[in-house]
């Protein structure tokens, strides 16, 4: 199944959308606390999907970085 990134400033968010999406076939190849962190693991692994909802950094912001660093990936801005 499709690798998955998971940004969320608050970690009971983070731990619940990484439930739901394990349970439902999806690999959690890392998570990140803010965008900042997000953007540097884009850089180490190939991911599919993207999961955004972060206080500092919004999500066009985040967007527009992953954007410039690769292209294939399909992303999902959350607003929780």
């Amino acid at each position: 199944m499709a690798k998955v990134m998971i940004c969320d400033d608050a970690a009971f968010m983070r731990m619940m959308i990484k439930d739901i999406l394990t349970k439902n076939g999806y690999e959690i190849a890392a998570e990140a606390e803010n965008g900042a962190i997000a953007v540097n693991n884009i850089r180490n692994t190939e991911y599919r999907h993207i999961l955004c909802n972060d206080a500092d950094t919004s999500g066009i912001a985040c967007l527009k970085i992953f954007c410039h660093i690769v292209w294939h990936i399909i992303h999902f801005f959350c607003s929780f």
